[in-house]
Formats: C-alpha cells, structure tokens, sequence
C-alpha cells in the first residue's frame, strides 16, 4: 500500500475527532453524556470488535506470529521500563512521580484508541493483533501499573487482580475460546456483533475529540518533565521499536506493522482514573494523556508511513 493509501483511513479517523471537539468547546455534549458514549463504548462496541476480530480460522502461522508478538512486547516493557528508571535518575524526578513516569512510559492507548486505528489500517486481522496486545496491556497494568501508582504514594506495591475481569478482558476471553475452538457464530449473531463492533471505531474517536476539547493549554505549560515524557513516548519508542523490528524481521509482516502502530500509541487513557481511583497525582498524569494524545495524531501518521 502506498503512502496516500496508508494516510487515508487515518485522516477519515482523525477527522472524526472533530465532531467531539465542537461539542465538547460548545457545551453541546455534557461531561455525563459523554461517559455514557464511552460506556457504551467499553461494555458493548469495544467487547463484540473483540470477538469478532478474534472469528478467524486457526491456523499455524498466526499462532506462530502471536508468539512473537509475546516476546516482542516483553522486549519492549522491559526496554521501556528501563529507559524510564534511567531517565528519571538523570533529570533527578522525585521519587513519587518517578513511579508514575515509568507507568506512563511503559503502558499505552492500545485498546482505545488502538485497536480503533489497527482495524481502519488493517482490517480484521490486524485487529487480531491489537487484541492480543491490548490484552498484555491490561494484565500488565492492572498488575505492575497499579502497584507503580500504589509506590508512588508510598504503599505497598501490589495490584488488584480482580479488576482484571472487565469486559474488555472477558470478550477477550470468549473470543479466544471460539478461535482456539475454531467455532464460528452463527450467521445473524455473528454479523449483528460484527455490525455493532464496527461502531467502536467512530464513537471511541468522538469521546476522544471531546477529551481534547477539555484541554487547557497553559496547564500543559511549564512542566518540561511531560514534554520529555512525551518524547520518549512518541518518538523514542516507536524509533526502538522500529529498529528491533528490522533487525528481527527484513521484511516486516503485518504483525510487526501492528506491534510498531501500538508502540506508538500515547499514554494510556485509564492512567489519570487509576491515578485519581489510588489518590496519586492525578494533575501529573492526565498532562501526560492529553499532551501524548494530542501530539500522536501525527506521530502515529509518520511511523505508519515510515512502516509502510
């Protein structure tokens, strides 16, 4: 696919984050409605996009691929992890924030925002792909995220497993279960769930246009930490990533195309509410969301091409 190929499904998303813009800068769509869209979001849309990129024959090669996805994404924590324990060192960050420094470094928007952005470039089975990340992702936070969070306010690091039952996390589940099965829904219960996944996409994009629209930009200012972290984020990462991903793989598949969009993914958006939810530094971490989020509309357009 060439570039004008690549930036047109990703213009097409983008552009739908104006919509939310406007309504949120308006007061059009209040703060409770739009947690309704984002509920509707995470407890109908998100699951059935799920199970339906998980309705894929079985085959050797994709449970191969799905192996190094694993590896890969370890590689990439542990890197990530480091990088941060190192960085934080050298700009001398208090050791409260370093904790939530090194949560934001390693864990990003793979669900969110993307798995919505892997399916408009890369259909069905890319979403296959952003799945299994996503699903690391959250086994990773609701574990190591949390006990970072719980640190960085002096308790005892330890993460509550049983938040690990969302539903994100049990349509992952469900649909893993019919793909290893190699059970296919029936046909008008497949295509309404694949109907209904199919809205994740514009609805996930308008809450985040709405968040966006909330943004005060001299709360952004002054705190050269979070432009450092947003570096690091968008651009060092992706940049490893990339390098580790040529270096392994001369010809870089579709899985590997997925691993780098996902490494490229800003901070992840439950960071502030787990933050807020441990009474850590709220303020801390949601600059670090909006301003990551903000600059990845064309962080994540220049490593697709780059990729492609």
């Amino acid at each position: 696919m060439d570039a004008t190929g690549m930036l047109i499904p990703l213009i097409k998303l983008f552009l739908i984050l104006i919509p939310g813009y406007v309504l949120s800068k308006k007061n059009i769509l209040s703060e409770e409605q739009n947690k309704g869209v984002s509920l509707i979001v995470v407890y109908v849309t998100w699951p059935c996009l799920i199970v339906d990129a998980l309705q894929i024959p079985v085959t050797r090669e994709l449970l191969i691929n799905a192996c190094y996805v694993i590896a890969v994404i370890g590689v990439i924590v542990v890197f990530a992890y480091l990088l941060s324990r190192m960085v934080c060192r050298i700009i001398s960050i208090e050791k409260s924030k370093a904790y939530l420094f090194t949560f934001m470094l390693v864990f990003s928007n793979t669900g969110f925002m993307g798995i919505p952005v892997s399916f408009a470039l890369y259909g069905k089975e890319g979403v296959f792909y952003a799945v299994l990340i996503d699903a690391l992702c959250n086994i990773g936070i609701y574990t190591m995220g949390i006990a970072l969070i719980r640190k960085s306010i002096g308790l005892e690091g330890k993460g509550d497993y049983r938040e690990l039952f969302s539903p994100g996390m049990a349509s992952i589940v469900i649909g893993v279960l019919l793909f290893l099965a190699n059970v296919k829904l029936p046909a008008a219960l497949g295509e309404s769930v694949a109907l209904i996944g199919s809205a994740t996409a514009p609805l996930a994009m308008l809450v985040l246009g709405f968040q966006l629209g909330k943004i005060r930009l001299k709360e952004l200012v002054g705190d050269l930490r979070i432009y450092l972290l947003a570096f690091l984020k968008l651009v060092v990462m992706p940049a490893f990533v990339l390098v580790i991903l040529k270096f392994i793989f001369t010809d870089l598949s579709l899985f590997a195309k997925v691993i780098l969009l996902e490494a490229s993914m800003p901070v992840a958006a439950s960071a502030a509410i787990f933050a807020q939810r441990y009474d850590g530094d709220v303020k801390f971490m949601s600059k670090g969301v909006l301003l990551t989020t903000t600059l990845s509309i064309a962080t994540v357009s220049v490593f697709t091409l780059l990729v492609n």
